[in-house]
């Protein structure tokens, strides 16, 4: 086994287990050294195994977060060893390297379920920070599993036993009309009995299954009912729903194939940017080509101009979506700093104050007067900024309206509270507005919401949207971060 000697509990992921799947001692060895220094925030224990029969030991008998293979140039042996992971433990996460391996042996591995894929030889940080991702996904799978797993008892047991137990439980008449409502749907609603009782509840409970059940002071929550009806002469013709809220797990298993999706298209994204720059250089070489000799008088500038102008557009379209791809593919260490982020929203609010007056937009700034030094990313927390302004202003592009941004201490996150809010149309509540390629406007690339709950996790904080005709508001809470480099 090899193991960090300074190894300490304290460390971020100190009780991680990682298994490297490598005939390369010395490489092995140097792998294991950065994965487990405590110093690199990590300080994971490291099984090597040299061979496959070698890696089903620790499969068979040890929990792991991570498995490092190191894949042959052979196709189908790199595929036996994805399947070998995969069938002992599913929810740990694969990280592939390779300095032989063919990119259809790469891209395979990935539609096989591996995590990602590093190419050798590749920087220390980099891998740390996509270990970091990979064992973070392996624990929020773990959870989501220990979270269904106690849901499905819960549920079990809701449906033996009566009123009185810690689950919601409604009781409707004849007629539809709440005739029980519990403590439970007292404390999760805020409604008291006396509010609802007599009141029309089908529309809660129309069906067993997922619906969604107002709060007293504003929102949602999501409760899966099971119903039955009952008729035993003192309750005649009462339909009794018992429900479980299931707003959490929702939330975790969005988060969970969101991370699945990132980690799916990460390399490939990568690829991408770099096979589409050099046919965007070489177009745009042959443009200024033909400019030089229309301005020469060699052809008829107004029989080409329009097209010229078609293919510009087109060219700078495609390179905002390879930088987008670039910053969505590529794990970046967070760099903090002590940052004036009240100085940083108006330099970037003066810088669009032309484009908000043509879009006849009113910017409001509201920063609470103790905001001073906050310790976190300047520039990437400029990019969050950056795309939820241009975005507000999008919406109100055609109707004019009021932009707000406001900043404020955060007790709570220990850190800032920052707000984007904008009078435009909004959109429903189902839209899937931080999903990787989801985008409702015509010529957008769908990455920018996504790099910014990114962005965001990354620093430890959190981001909500909250939106209807007339108002849609970005929350955002970023905790203080040590001024240390703090890896994705």
């Amino acid at each position: 086994m090899l193991t960090s000697s300074d190894y300490e509990a304290r460390a971020p992921l100190a009780d991680c287990r990682v298994l490297l799947i490598d005939s390369h001692v010395e490489f092995a060895v140097k792998l294991a050294e950065a994965l487990s220094d405590v110093g690199r925030g990590l300080g994971a224990v490291c099984y090597r195994a040299p061979t496959n029969s070698d890696a089903l030991v620790y499969l068979e008998d040890e929990v792991l977060d991570l498995v490092l293979v190191d894949l042959p140039a052979s196709e189908a042996t790199s595929l036996e060893l994805l399947d070998l992971v995969r069938k002992h433990q599913p929810m740990t996460q694969v990280l592939c390297l390779s300095t032989e391996a063919t990119l259809a042996v790469a891209t395979k591995s990935v539609e096989a379920g591996a995590f990602g894929y590093l190419q050798k030889p590749f920087r220390e940080q980099v891998l740390l920070a996509s270990a970091l991702q990979a064992i973070s996904v392996t624990r929020l799978l773990r959870q989501q599993a220990e979270l269904r797993a106690k849901l499905e008892l819960s549920e079990h047991r809701c449906r033996e036993l009566i009123d009185g137990l810690p689950t919601l439980v409604m009781a409707l008449d004849e007629q539809g009309a709440i005739v029980h409502w519990n403590r439970q749907l007292e404390s999760a609603t805020g409604f008291s009995a006396a509010e609802v009782l007599g009141k029309d509840g089908r529309a809660w409970i129309q069906d067993d299954g997922v619906q969604r059940l107002p709060i007293k002071t504003g929102g949602q929550r999501i409760v899966r009912w099971k119903s039955a009806s009952v008729g035993d002469g003192s309750a005649a013709g009462l339909r009794y729903a018992i429900g479980v809220d299931v707003t959490d797990e929702t939330e975790m298993q969005r988060r969970a194939a969101r991370a699945e999706r990132l980690a799916a298209v990460g390399t490939l994204a990568a690829g991408l940017a770099h096979e589409v720059r050099n046919p965007l250089n070489s177009a745009t070489l042959q443009l200024q080509l033909i400019e030089r000799r229309l301005d020469k008088g060699n052809v008829d500038r107004a029989a080409i101009s329009d097209v010229l102008g078609i293919v510009k557009t087109e060219i700078q379209r495609l390179d905002r979506l390879v930088t987008d791809f670039l910053e969505f593919a590529r794990p970046t260490p967070i760099q903090a700093a002590a940052t004036d982020l009240a100085a940083l929203a108006n330099e970037l609010l003066d810088s669009l104050s032309q484009e908000a007056s043509r879009a006849r937009v009113v910017v409001v700034r509201s920063f609470g007067p103790d905001l001073g030094q906050v310790v976190l990313d300047a520039k990437r927390i400029r990019q969050v900024l950056l795309n939820l302004v241009k975005n507000a202003l999008e919406a109100m592009a055609t109707e004019g309206g009021t932009l707000t941004v406001r900043l404020g201490r955060s007790p709570e996150a220990g850190g800032v509270l920052l707000e984007v809010e904008d009078s435009g149309p909004g959109f429903g509540e189902d839209v899937p507005i931080f999903d990787a390629f989801f985008t409702t406007k015509d010529h957008g690339t769908g990455l920018g919401l996504s790099i910014v709950h990114r962005i965001v996790s990354e620093h430890g904080g959190t981001i909500g949207c909250v939106s209807k005709p007339g108002s849609t508001r970005f929350s955002i809470t970023l905790p203080e971060l040590s001024t240390s480099v703090v890896y994705a």
